[in-house]
This record gives structure tokens, sequence and C-alpha cells, in this order.
């Protein structure tokens, strides 16, 4: 089935929207227990679980993240967490033209703060458009298109279900989406290739 037919997108909010992966706070928390004395970078991480960078474990990582998020949500006059592509608002304003947008994320943050931020950030959409739950999970919503960037556990089983992903490329996907030749899942170096990939005619 054509892209342009589908209806309903589901945007991951994450790394894919939100540009929320905590480097300083890593970086602080790795040279202050000694676990490396350069600092890391985004293009580090090329695990989705961040398992290749040493004294990060799991853990550490979501107390991090969530200490990231909450610095945005008590500073909401900051911009704090910014956008992956400045370009996103206009994108997802021009796609709601032809799409119905939903926020598809498994954040364990609150809907009030993902409002919030989202409205800080010129992105809009009803509030019943916003879907809280586990990575797996995601594809029983009825979305037709998914847009993430985790590959393992979004976009396998979108795939797998017989509806299409557009992956973000990250670091943490590059390898898996180069290796990639599932049909139903399409690798976007960026917005403007997301954006392009679902208004083709």
């Amino acid at each position: 089935m054509a892209i342009n037919k589908l209806k309903k997108l589901g945007f991951d909010l994450d790394n894919t929207i939100a540009d929320s992966l905590p480097i300083k706070l890593i970086n602080n928390e790795l040279i202050k227990n000694k676990e490396c004395k350069t600092k890391i970078c985004k293009k580090h991480f090329t695990s989705y679980y961040f398992d290749n960078i040493k004294g990060l474990d799991h853990d550490l990582f979501i107390k991090l993240y969530k200490a990231y998020w909450n610095e945005q949500k008590n500073n909401m006059d900051k911009n704090i967490i910014k956008l992956i592509d400045s370009k996103i608002p206009k994108i997802i304003n021009n796609l709601s033209n032809h799409y119905e947008i939903y926020i598809v994320t498994a954040s364990s943050l609150d809907a009030e703060t993902i409002f919030k931020w989202l409205f800080k950030n010129q992105i809009f959409i009803p509030k019943e458009n916003l879907i809280l739950c586990k990575p797996e999970e995601k594809v029983n919503f009825g979305i037709d298109v998914y847009i993430d960037d985790n590959y393992e556990e979004v976009a396998l089983k979108v795939a797998a279900n017989n509806k299409i992903s557009i992956v973000l490329e990250q670091p943490w996907n590059k390898k898996l989406l180069n290796e990639n030749t599932n049909k139903n899942i399409i690798p976007a170096k960026n917005w403007s290739k997301i954006e392009s990939i679902l208004l083709r005619k």
C-alpha cells in the first residue's frame, strides 16, 4: 500500500523529536567515577541500550535520562532539551494536512510535561493523540506508519505486523539500517527525508 494512502502517523518522542540523550550528565558521571578521561559524544553511542559505553549501565542511563527531563520540567522557560531538528514543527504541521498525527512514546514522563514541552516547541496535537506505552506495545494502537529511532524493539515488530516504520538514523541504529533488507523498514537520514517519504505521491 502506498504510504500516502495511509492516515495515522505515530512519532516517537525521545531522540526522534526531542534531543534527549543526556550526554553532559553522562560525561559528568563517568568522569566523576573515573570511568573515562576524555568526553564521549553522540557518535560513541553505537548500541541502542548504550551498553557499549564503559561504566554506563541501563539503570544509570535511566537515572540520568530522568534527571535531564526533570531539569527541563522545572525550567520550562529554558530550552534545555532541544528539538532534533529545528524544522520539525513546520514539518509536522505540514504533515498534519495529510495525516492524523500521534505521539507514541515509551517515555517515563507524565503527559502534562510532554504537552508542555511540545507546546513550547510549537508542536500541537490533541490530548487523546498522545500514547504512553512500552516499546513492544507500540504496534497495538492502529497506527499506519511509525517514525522511531528504535530498530530492534519497534521497527522490527512493526514490520512483522505488516506495517511501515520509518527509522531516523542515529549512531545506535546506523549499522542495523545499513544491513536492513526489510521493505517495511525505511531509513531516513534526517527529518527532511522523513517528510519527503511521507509526502511521496
